[in-house]
């Protein structure tokens, strides 16, 4: 879980962290250092391990539209943005 912080999850850094999702739907906030180093890991493995990635990836997108709101964000008006961007493009 994603504490917000502004200390790096990863090395212990404090200060100019961003959260970070990766593709395995996980969320962490880590400082720029840590992010680029954990997404190097990730594409090497997916060039050495690529069924498997694609596995991780579409299990976390099964999870995300399975939440109670389909995985869309919601705007301030209550609906998705999808509906809204459909609304204003009739």
């Amino acid at each position: 879980m994603v504490s917000h912080d502004d200390e790096c999850e990863s090395c212990g850094a404090i200060g100019r962290t961003t959260v970070t999702r990766f593709a395995d739907g996980s969320r962490y906030e880590m400082c720029e250092p840590c992010t680029r180093d954990w997404l190097l890991i990730w594409r090497h493995w997916c060039e050495i391990q690529p069924q498997q990635a694609n596995r991780v990836r579409a299990q976390a997108n099964r999870d995300t539209l399975a939440r109670s709101d389909g995985g869309r964000p919601i705007t301030d008006g209550g609906q998705s943005a999808d509906a809204t961007d459909r609304e204003g493009s009739q």
